[in-house]
């Protein structure tokens, strides 16, 4: 097995699948929702979602005790965030915000961008569930760490992703340019996903050149 602990956080259509092959290549997979019962069956060697292949993964993954997953992140060297960025859907600057739904929902939310709604109405990508999945991982973060982005997501995400550790490291004098944070957005269909996260090509833009 890999030395590297791997902590993929979201176990929905894109996460689960990237955890599950990531154990099939000797990581130790720790996989983050924050829906219970997702976790639990999961870790029965079950899967709550359709995917042609995809069992069979998660089945072997499980007994060989390689992939095993909880409801708060864990302690790794590599963090892959996969939760959804659905779109908002109007712009009520009154409306509170609602309780984020599990990390393998992919229902939209409808509330307000913390950064604002565009001027003409047009639905904007909700990156809460980034930002959060983010602060979760801040207080484990350690030098040397490789942290992922995998969600689609607009310009800029990335940046406020190293903003947000960087503000935690900093009240812990590590210095955030020692951790290494990387966009490498997923481009897959369903149905065909467990070929194509092996066979497609991937973009992958970083911060720093490491």
């Amino acid at each position: 097995m890999k030395s590297e602990t791997v902590c993929v956080i979201g176990l929905g259509y894109i996460g689960l699948p990237t955890a599950a092959l990531l154990a099939s290549n000797d990581y130790r997979v720790i996989g983050v929702d924050r829906n219970a019962q997702v976790v639990e069956t999961i870790n029965q060697g079950k899967i709550h979602i359709v995917e042609p292949a995809l069992h069979a993964f998660v089945r072997s993954a499980v007994t060989t005790n390689r992939f095993k997953a909880f409801t708060t992140p864990q302690r790794s060297d590599i963090y892959i965030i996969c939760v959804p960025t659905p779109f908002h859907e109007g712009a009520d600057t009154n409306h509170q915000f609602r309780q984020l739904p599990s990390h393998s929902e992919s229902t939209p939310c409808k509330k307000p961008m913390a950064d604002g709604v565009a001027v003409d109405g047009t639905p904007q990508p909700n990156i809460d569930y980034i930002l959060v999945a983010t602060r979760g991982i801040a207080p484990l973060v350690k030098p040397g760490d490789l942290v992922i982005l995998e969600s689609t997501s607009p310009v800029g995400t990335t940046r406020r992703i190293a903003e947000i550790l960087a503000d935690k490291l900093g009240q812990s004098d590590v210095d955030v340019s020692r951790i290494h944070i990387a966009y490498c957005p997923e481009r897959v269909l369903p149905g065909k996903t467990m070929t194509e996260l092996v066979e497609n090509d991937r973009v992958v833009g970083g911060l720093t050149p490491e």
